[in-house]
């Protein structure tokens, strides 16, 4: 039996879990402010929604395989890109 996930903020993989039980931050490229800061989201609704049908939600459960190499096996951390690090520095995946 299939079952499909409500299409909202708590069931995206960018979303990331805030301090209140109904809040949290979008983390989604896409999204992002010039400060560096992730805007904060309701869990329950879809704040990236652009038009009707149309928005940045991504099932949690889906893992994206991104490629960013070949890389030298002897390249210094900071020769690597800025996302691949903080992707690999994250701890809440």
């Amino acid at each position: 039996m299939e079952t499909t996930l409500p299409r909202c903020c708590a069931t995206c993989f960018h979303y990331r879990r805030g301090g209140s039980p109904c809040t949290g931050r979008c983390a989604h490229p896409g999204r992002r402010l010039p400060t560096d800061v992730d805007p904060y989201v309701r869990d329950r609704e879809i704040a990236c929604r652009m038009s009707w049908g149309v928005d940045l939600w991504e099932e949690a459960g889906v893992v994206e395989l991104r490629i960013w190499g070949p890389f030298p096996d002897d390249a210094a951390p900071d020769d690597l890109p800025g996302d691949l690090l903080e992707y690999l520095l994250r701890g809440d995946r």
